[in-house]
């Protein structure tokens, strides 16, 4: 099973739709690949791109627009998709630790 996540995500930044079936078909999954995991940062590791300092650098309100312009590309299409996809992470109603 392979799965990939944006730097600031958790099992919750998942759709409930597709993690909630996760304990009952635990056996199925033999394999666990982390696609762009990395240690804590480090001397060496290297620093913000401009781009990427422009964009954290900002101040975003509301915080959803962060999410917007970091995972989505600008197109209206792609953004009414974001959006959709943040109602959908709400309407989680169980916490998971």
């Amino acid at each position: 099973m392979l799965f990939f996540m944006h730097f600031t995500g958790t099992m919750d930044h998942w759709d409930s739709a597709l993690t909630d079936g996760f304990p009952e078909d635990r056996g199925l999954v033999r394999k666990l690949i982390l696609v762009g995991s990395v240690p804590t940062s480090r001397e060496g590791t290297a620093s913000l791109t401009p781009e990427a300092e422009k964009i954290f650098g900002s101040d975003y309100d509301p915080a959803d627009e962060f999410l917007l312009r970091v995972f989505v590309t600008p197109s209206e299409g792609s953004q009414a998709a974001g959006r959709k996809y943040l109602e959908q992470q709400r309407t989680r109603k169980e916490i998971r630790l």
